[in-house]
């Protein structure tokens, strides 16, 4: 098991998310990224999404750890390039939510 911590940093202005409301926007960000995972060749599991809000840059700070059970033969090499594969897929599904996506 792989266990991956991302962040992104979003800014506000062009947002879908409003600041008073993270709570709801953590719950829809854990299902768009669930559901955008199962491209993944093996399970990934999200463990937790975390958002705050940053007045002072007007900026969303979001935190996604998720569990990636690999495949028996995965190599090294594999293990490497799941992060940056996690990383891009979730990136553009930011994009959904934000009109910039900083990671």
């Amino acid at each position: 098991m792989l266990m991956v911590s991302e962040s992104f940093h979003c800014p506000a202005r062009y947002s879908e998310v409003l600041p008073a409301d993270l709570e709801g926007a953590g719950r829809y960000v854990e299902g768009l990224a669930s559901h955008v995972l199962r491209a993944l060749p093996a399970i990934a599991l999200v463990n937790n999404v975390e958002i705050n809000f940053c007045l002072p840059e007007n900026m969303y700070i979001i935190h996604i750890r998720i569990c990636y059970y690999e495949q028996a033969n995965t190599t090294a090499l594999d293990l490497d390039t799941i992060e940056l594969r996690i990383e891009c897929v979730l990136s553009q599904a930011l994009l959904q939510l934000f009109w910039e996506v900083y990671s």
